[in-house]
């Protein structure tokens, strides 16, 4: 199993911390192959699941890592009030978890895969995708413990909510404080790293830590086995074709543009048959964006062949002055990934399902770079409407 070497991983607990073990109805433990920050492990206290914490330079983050990063405990039936506790580096929770709250739109996603989306008691807000989640939490009946992104965590709506686990998206390592608050508490809070995985099959592969928490980890293994398979099966359509060249940046106002370098999203249109021309896909973890401005964009873009333009809201565009001089936008491969979008409710479908179905995504890829080899509908993704217009 792979370890972060920087930083010293959390030892395995040597301590029964909930006394007269049970067995679980599914003690299957899944294979971990493409996720790097959890394990899984096989111990006798129970399943153990190490979270391993992203890996940054500065003292300061690597002292939140070492927060951040812990052993979960998973024991059936443990007695009401000890059905989580805590000491040091590990933490002891209740398996199967039936009562979830999460504060980022991707986790609904991946509950909703397993069909255990009646499991939520709390969630971030009200724009999730799902009409019948968002519509639960409009009319009180999940708790809204505040987007990840954008705030700490309510702690009066998470105990309130009384969750048997709460994943908490940290979208910064210095954000783990809230992580300790929670824990401080009483409250079960588990960190998700899913968005900071290097690959998009890492990132789905998160799909198997949700089944193990919910108590059904042969389910999960069976749907992202099956992912899996899609994604190497549609791998195999493009392994002969010529590589593409394409750039991935969408236009901010103000002659700025948002260029994504690197990260799973760009490796996922590489294995659709494109080449990258800006940025290296070989090193860092998650989503590498930067800002440039319109000339140095066009110093690397002018010979794309194909151009993923982004999630520009309402409608997006881009300036017919920049696009002649892109081979992409002369040629009409121009794509935005604002296919499954509701913006009346503020809602991405994109920053959903498509973490957990990247298979799905994938498909739409090949079609953008390589028609003749695949059919797939458009769907999470769209041609640049205004070329339809003309």
């Amino acid at each position: 199993m792979a370890l972060c070497a920087c930083v010293e991983p959390a030892r395995l607990p040597e301590f029964d911390i909930v006394s007269a073990p049970s067995t679980a109805p599914d003690t299957f433990i899944p294979s971990i192959r493409h996720a790097r920050h959890f394990e899984l492990v096989s111990h006798p206290l129970g399943t153990l699941v190490r979270i391993l914490a992203p890996v940054d330079d500065s003292l300061s983050a690597r002292e939140h890592r070492l927060q951040a990063s812990m052993i979960l405990v998973l024991r059936p039936n443990a007695p009401g009030p000890a059905r989580h506790a805590r000491r040091g580096d590990t933490l002891v929770i209740r398996a199967p978890a039936l009562r979830w709250a999460i504060n980022s739109n991707d986790m609904e996603a991946y509950l909703s895969v397993l069909g255990l989306d009646e499991r939520l008691v709390a969630v971030g807000g009200s724009n999730s995708y799902n009409d019948q989640t968002r519509a639960r939490a409009l009319r009180g009946a999940l708790g809204q413990v505040g987007y990840g992104w954008h705030s700490p965590p309510n702690l009066d709506v998470l105990v309130a909510s009384d969750p048997d686990v709460f994943l908490i998206r940290l979208k910064r390592m210095a954000h783990a404080v809230h992580l300790t608050r929670a824990l401080s508490i009483g409250v079960p809070a588990v960190p998700s790293f899913l968005e900071e995985e290097p690959t998009y099959l890492g990132r789905a592969e998160w799909v198997q830590l949700f089944g193990v928490l919910a108590g059904v980890p042969t389910r999960a293994d069976s749907v992202f086995r099956s992912i899996e398979r899609r994604v190497d099966s549609l791998r195999a359509l493009v392994h002969d074709a010529p590589r593409r060249n394409f750039v991935w940046a969408y236009f901010e106002g103000r002659d700025r543009w948002r260029v994504t370098a690197r990260g799973p999203l760009v490796q996922m249109v590489e294995d659709a048959g494109g080449r990258n021309l800006y940025g290296d896909n070989r090193i860092g973890g998650g989503d590498f964006e930067i800002v440039v401005g319109t000339e140095a964009l066009l110093e690397r873009a002018t010979h794309a062949e194909c151009w993923i333009a982004g999630d520009g809201w309402p409608e997006p565009s881009i300036p017919p002055t920049v696009g002649a001089a892109v081979r992409a936008y002369r040629d009409r491969c121009v794509t935005f990934y604002n296919g499954r979008v509701k913006p009346t409710v503020d809602a991405w479908d994109w920053y959903q399902t498509a973490f957990v179905r990247p298979d799905l995504v994938l498909a739409e890829f090949i079609r953008v770079l390589h028609p003749a080899r695949s059919s797939a509908a458009w769907d999470f993704l769209r041609p640049y409407p205004h070329f339809a217009s003309r």
